[in-house]
């Protein structure tokens, strides 16, 4: 019912809209968000922005999704809000939709505020895998290994989204984060392919033999 009203480009159906968005419902208000990205623009920025803070995480990836179809408003507002917009929706799957659309708006790719959440969520599930696998040579060996599978899909995916939607110059604590993962994956080849021709995957390499040479460098001193 509530996408429909957002479908009827008449102001009785906005109107309705802007009343509906007082429930107390945060699943209400997220689809009432969606549906008024769909009305005619006017107001509707000033009227979306407060909740594109909100604790709730389904209103706030309603909110980004709407305020990016707004247009260039919109996404300046999105983009000023990236480093608490990021923090709520940044590691919930049903949110990757909208994570996704925070990524593609302009300058967000190359913050160094982004850069520096993958590198924490990286870090994490990094650390994840190495606690399960201490796990599962000392107690029931499915429930770990279930676990660090979970861990090592869910590794995947961010490595493939900041190798697709991250921009350079990148963050010393990303490239450090995924130099860690890749030396601890006991099969790297899926994040090998992941990386393969992203400009993450070439700064990575860049910095690899950087840090070849000054050992090398090192060691004839020696």
């Amino acid at each position: 019912m509530i996408g429909s009203l957002g479908g009827i480009y008449h102001l009785h159906s906005k109107e309705a809209l802007i009343e509906l968005l007082k429930h107390d419902s945060n699943t209400t208000r997220a689809a009432v968000i969606r549906a008024l990205g769909k009305q005619e623009e006017e107001g509707l920025v000033e009227l979306i922005t407060p909740h594109l803070v909100c604790k709730s995480r389904p209103v706030v990836r309603a909110s980004v999704l709407a305020l990016t179809d707004l247009g260039s408003e919109g996404e300046s507002v999105v983009r000023e809000n990236t480093h608490v917009v990021i923090k709520r929706i940044g590691y919930d799957r049903p949110s990757k939709k909208a994570l996704i659309r925070l990524l593609s708006v302009s300058g967000v790719s190359k913050m160094p505020s982004v850069h520096q959440y993958f590198a924490k969520r990286i870090e994490k599930l990094g650390n994840e895998i190495t606690q399960t696998r201490r796990g599962s040579s000392s107690s029931y060996s499915y429930w770990w290994r279930r676990r660090e599978r979970r861990a090592r899909q869910r590794l995947l995916e961010y490595i493939k989204m900041a190798s697709t939607h991250l921009s350079p110059p990148y963050d010393v604590e990303l490239l450090d984060s995924m130099r860690s993962v890749l030396k601890i994956e006991r099969a790297p080849n899926q994040m090998t392919w992941a990386l393969e021709g992203s400009e993450l995957g070439k700064a990575l390499r860049s910095r690899s033999l950087r840090s070849r040479f000054q050992q090398s460098i090192l060691t004839s001193y020696r």
